[in-house]
């Protein structure tokens, strides 16, 4: 993978560039708010006569690329891409107009005309080649070319990182036009009308200019990628996606974990935004869903992580006597509303035998199952027992907080889940991963990584110590990861072995649970794992430095070596890459 160039517009649009063929999801993507849903326009801008062989240098909010004698500058701003070049006698220009998972490859017509200063594409989509029923129509505005030629052919591109995946590679995209370039900005406007695109291309546009120097700079603009504001049916709607290309929806357990992003940043405000908007959609049990627009899967942990996530909050306000300048009494009594009947209700839903928590098939954060549908930890599982216990602390802080008369006693239930996750999961020195069907299982997985994070104070100094020990034995890769299961698990998987999932939780790296990993252990003994702190810190750094999508933080990476796998722009791998980065002071 050459370095590929990644810009988000803030408002769900992206536009990422290699200069190769890299993936059917690089280009110029544009988001439909009412139909969320992302548009692709562009695949690509090549200046002709130039190798693939390029330098990227990132600045916060545009991306330079020097090849050979060519310089370009990138810059993208709700449905405005900005292009600047020099030294090119020419740049192709080739498009693939179409949703981004929309593979249907017929009646695709596109028209191109001059009008004063623009030139104006005009994309027409019907259902098949006879061209009888017109689907949509499209446009795409381009300032600042004087002279062009039609090129008009067809190409087909087979694309690597797809073809890796294992998933559909070959596409056929339309070379449209090639141009001589002027000495000012080329700016590119779409629009689902003529004027709309009209609009957006006629915007100017000052590259900002702001040398990014720390890692921790360059972690938090990954995140900002993420945090959008987007137009759905006439209301605007803040929050996080959970990543790009692929997961630009508000998925609730990682958007709940990549609030600690603002939170350690000071955008408060975007993280109150988010809290509410959440705390709002909260059902009559008060349990959060998995994803919004919805899917069909469901999470055990996404409340407990937005209660977590609050907590922290209130507590950086209060210590900085700003809780009342962000949140007023009746919205914090509506989270304790909410939060008491989640309490509630929990109780309800205990485990008669173990007292403990028990969730469902693929309702944690590993949410796959191995091929023979085995692997899909239900039973009680040790960090939802944590979580669980750091949201009784938060109730009985809530409660204080507000002087609220004792409804439930909240530290009688956490002593209580205390004393029942020790006495069934913390056997022979190690925190094991879960309880099922009146069996330990006794797979390692780096999920006590999340209990301890969750509350640390479940289990001793010396204690902890151990389980660390022995799932650093069992998981860790030496280039400074956590596999996901035990490498000596028969369904470990050395390989990334892509859309099938048979790696995705049995073997693969996940940047997130790395860097909570190394924060945790520099908050138990810095001393005792400061060589596999030092590791995850360097590799999360370098794949976001020159792995993937330059500047963002890949999903995952292979267990054998590190590398961008999965999703190559994932909010919560920025966001726990923040807290790590100051955790160890680099701020």
């Amino acid at each position: 993978m050459k370095e590929c160039i990644f810009l988000s517009d803030k408002s769900g649009g992206y536009f990422a560039l290699d200069g190769s063929e890299f993936s059917s999801y690089q280009g110029l993507f544009h988001f439909l708010g009412d139909e969320w849903e992302l548009y692709k326009t562009i695949d690509d801008l090549k200046p002709v006569g130039v190798s693939d062989q390029s330098q990227v240098f990132m600045q916060d909010g545009f991306f330079e690329r020097n090849t050979a004698h060519v310089i370009e500058k990138f810059f993208y701003s709700k449905h405005t891409l900005v292009y600047e070049v020099e030294g090119a006698k020419e740049v192709v220009l080739s498009l693939d107009f179409r949703r981004i998972h929309d593979f249907n490859d017929k009646g695709r017509i596109y028209s191109i005309t001059k009008e004063k200063d623009m030139v104006i594409i005009e994309y027409k989509k019907y259902e098949d080649d006879s061209l009888a029923v017109l689907k949509e129509t499209k446009y795409l505005a381009i300032k600042g070319v004087l002279k062009y030629t039609h090129v008009g052919d067809w190409i087909k591109k087979d694309y690597e990182y797809d073809k890796l995946r294992a998933s559909k590679s070959d596409f056929y995209v339309y070379r449209a036009i090639s141009f001589t370039p002027i000495n000012e900005q080329i700016v590119f406007g779409f629009g689902s009308t003529k004027r709309d695109a009209i609009t957006h291309a006629s915007r100017k546009v000052e590259l900002p200019i702001n040398n990014m120097i720390l890692n921790t700079e360059i972690a938090s603009s990954a995140l900002r990628n993420l945090m959008v504001d987007v137009r759905h049916k006439d209301k605007d709607v803040m929050g996080v996606f959970a990543g790009l290309p692929w997961f630009y929806q508000f998925w609730g357990r990682d958007e709940c974990i990549s609030l600690i992003g603002p939170i350690t940043d000071g955008h408060y405000m975007f993280a109150k935004h988010v809290i509410m908007r959440l705390v709002a959609s909260l059902d009559s049990n008060g349990c959060l869903h998995n994803r919004w627009p919805e899917s069909e899967l469901k999470s055990a942990d996404s409340t407990l992580w937005l209660f977590k996530r609050i907590h922290q909050l209130l507590i950086v306000l209060e210590k900085n006597s700003r809780t009342k300048e962000f949140f007023s009494k009746r919205e914090l009594e509506n989270i304790y509303e909410k939060l008491t009947i989640y309490v509630g209700h929990s109780q309800k839903i205990l485990s008669a035998y173990t007292r403990l928590f028990v969730n469902g098939p693929k309702e944690t954060w590993m949410d796959t199952t191995d091929k023979d549908g085995r692997d899909t930890r239900s039973g009680a599982r040790v960090e939802i027992q944590a979580l669980t216990i750091a949201v009784y602390d938060f109730a009985e802080y809530l409660r204080n907080l507000l002087k609220k008369e004792k409804a439930l006693d909240f530290l009688k239930c956490r002593d209580d889940l205390i004393d029942n996750t020790r006495r069934f999961l913390f056997r022979d020195s190690m925190l094991w991963d879960g309880y099922e069907n009146e069996h330990l299982d006794r797979t390692i997985r780096p999920n006590i990584f999340i209990a301890y994070y969750a509350y640390p104070s479940l289990l001793f100094k010396e204690e902890w110590t151990s389980v660390f020990k022995k799932t650093i034995d069992a998981c860790y890769l030496d280039w400074g990861g956590f596999a996901s299961i035990d490498k000596s698990n028969p369904l470990f998987r050395w390989e990334h072995t892509g859309i099938n999932n048979e790696s995705y939780h049995r073997g693969d790296s996940w940047f997130f649970i790395n860097n909570i990993a190394a924060t945790c252990m520099h908050q138990l003994d810095d001393i005792t794992f400061l060589e596999q702190i030092k590791k995850i810190r360097n590799a999360s750094v370098c794949e976001m430095n020159t792995m993937g999508f330059i500047g963002a933080c890949a999903e995952l990476s292979s267990a054998k070596e590190l590398c961008s796998r999965g999703c190559l722009a994932q909010a919560w791998s920025a966001a726990t890459l923040i807290e790590l980065l100051r955790e160890l002071g680099e701020d």
